[in-house]
């Protein structure tokens, strides 16, 4: 008994650090996204969520409705019950935190106090697998499959005092044969004549097809067929790893393919991009792969693609450039000079800087010893995935790009802020008369979107204009709901223009938004990419495209 009011109170302990972890890993998959909240609530385009202080039931409003006239949308019909709670119990537990230089959280919110690869070798090397099985109703046990539906104590309750009744169509008796054989077991119907039985004797249970007219007698038992001293011989530790391993319903966590990635420095127009190079881990000599440039759009970092789309394309035989624009992330700045005070040009939004710093990519990787420079593509989301068409329209090095939730062009956004396109243009003219600062570094920001816009140069930035001159195969992936465009006048506009020049599909997430694409549908999205690159840049001679 000892053991069992221990694990009570490991679990008790250990729930709230589980909440914490799960809150964690959602605000990773929904909220630190690009254009969202930072790295564990540190400060991205959204604010930081570090160091406020919250009222729980306004916290839970503004999950479940979202936030009026911004881009927080509601994840009330998102996250069940147990996850908002997972949720606001992390934000709550940083709320007195302050954000770290690395951006880690602090030990305080720490690990989960459970190891699944403990309660996995428990169950699995135990007695459990004997019984019972995620996503089998074949064995004496019920199918653990829905088992992660189920509150930890909850499980930890069906282990220390086993149910009353076992799976519906299963029925724990005594079974009594003519030939005065009797022996508990688990027995259902097996059509008219038979009876299938799970002979609970033996260890592990042997499965019996009994003839009905072998049958004496069978007597239903009170109780579960599940021994009520398994436990006996298990820490309170381990009975905790037990309970998270099967709630865990035996999913691997996703880890991010192993690859080989190292850190460069990329020059464009004097100013050095910070980048990364992920490529696979075994290469034979002289070997030339295809290559891919990545990068994000408005103001994503590299560091998203780092971690959730860069190593899964090295994974399939890629090589694969990511990197900050200038003034952004890890990357330098360019330097303006007025009346001898040097001021340095951060975050601003110039799709013709944009576009520069990729041709400057381009040139990078292709000097690339490992990079067949007959085979490169582009991978562009938002509104870099503008950026893919006027690459894919420009450099005959490319010969096929990505275009995800693209804008294709920028006179709308510029049309969204205060004076339009005519302000834009009176700055313009300001600037170089140099009655204002020469790099819009107080540009008001857009609605909630990070970075200061340079509105007049964005106002002559139109990729679908050029779509008629594309030479690149194009894939573009459009969201069903999108809310900050109209597909129709963006991707699908300029899959109609480009349909009939090169290869071209278009496809459309049906009931995602913009930002969905960076969550729900990213594998599907990564998958879909990787496919397209294959069968544009993978020749016959290195590996045959799908």
């Amino acid at each position: 008994m000892f053991l069992a009011v221990a694990a009570i109170h490991l679990l008790a302990g250990g729930l709230g650090a589980q909440e914490r972890a799960v809150g964690r890993a959602l605000f990773g998959q929904n909220c630190s996204i690009p254009y969202c909240h930072g790295a564990d609530g540190g400060e991205g385009r959204a604010p930081a969520l570090r160091g406020r202080s919250w009222n729980e039931s306004d916290l839970r409003r503004s999950i479940v409705d979202g936030i009026p006239d911004t881009s927080m949308p509601p994840f009330g019909d998102r996250l069940s019950a147990e996850e908002l709670d997972s949720l606001v119990t992390f934000i709550l537990s940083i709320s007195t935190e302050t954000e770290s230089g690395s951006g880690d959280v602090r030990p305080a919110v720490g690990e989960a106090p459970w190891d699944l690869a403990s309660g996995r070798a428990l169950f699995y090397e135990g007695r459990c697998a004997a019984c019972h099985r995620f996503g089998r109703d074949d064995l004496p046990g019920p199918d653990l499959t829905r088992a992660s539906e189920k509150r930890p104590v909850e499980i930890l309750r069906d282990i220390l005092e086993p149910a009353a009744e076992v799976e519906t169509g299963k029925r724990f008796a005594r079974i009594e044969t003519t030939s005065g054989e009797s022996f508990s077991g688990v027995e259902e119907d097996d059509g008219e004549a038979y009876l299938r039985v799970h002979d609970l004797s033996s260890e592990p249970p042997a499965l019996r097809r009994l003839g009905k007219e072998q049958i004496s007698r069978i007597v239903a038992l009170p109780g579960s067929p599940m021994p009520s001293n398994l436990w006996q011989d298990l820490s309170a530790k381990q009975i905790l790893d037990l309970v998270f391993f099967v709630r865990s319903g035996d999913k691997k966590e996703e880890r991010a393919p192993e690859v080989a990635v190292r850190s460069v420095d990329i020059w464009s127009d004097g100013t050095r991009l910070s980048g990364n190079l992920f490529y696979p881990t075994e290469l034979s000599q002289g070997q030339k792969l295809p290559a891919i440039v990545m990068s994000h759009g408005w103001g994503g970092l590299a560091r998203h693609l780092n971690e959730a789309y860069a190593p899964y394309f090295a994974a399939e035989g890629f090589v694969v450039l990511t990197f900050d624009y200038r003034g952004w992330g890890e990357s330098d700045s360019r330097l303006v000079v007025v009346e001898d005070e040097v001021t340095s040009v951060r975050e601003v939004v110039d799709p013709w800087d944009q576009i520069e710093d990729i041709v400057s990519a381009l040139h990078f990787i292709e000097g690339e010893e490992i990079v067949d420079s007959e085979r490169i593509g582009y991978w562009g989301s938002s509104y870099s995935g503008g950026h893919a068409v006027w690459i894919g329209s420009h450099d005959p090095r490319v010969k096929a790009v990505v275009a995800q939730v693209p804008v294709m062009d920028s006179a709308g956004f510029v049309e969204a802020m205060p004076g339009g396109l005519e302000e834009a243009h009176r700055q313009e003219i300001r600037r170089a008369r140099g009655e204002l600062f020469p790099a819009p570094i107080d540009a008001p920001p857009l609605g909630e979107l990070r970075g200061h816009p340079d509105s007049a140069r964005m106002a002559r930035y139109s990729p679908r204009s050029v779509a008629p001159k594309i030479r690149a195969p194009i894939l573009i992936l459009d969201a069903g709901n999108e809310e900050l465009f109209d597909i129709d006048e963006h991707g699908r506009k300029v899959y109609e223009t480009v349909k009939d020049k090169v290869a071209a599909k278009y496809h459309v997430f049906p009931g995602i938004t913009h930002y969905d694409i960076y969550r729900g549908k990213r594998a599907e999205a990564i998958a879909m990419a990787i496919e397209w690159f294959r069968a544009h840049l993978v020749r016959a001679s290195a590996s045959p495209a799908p």
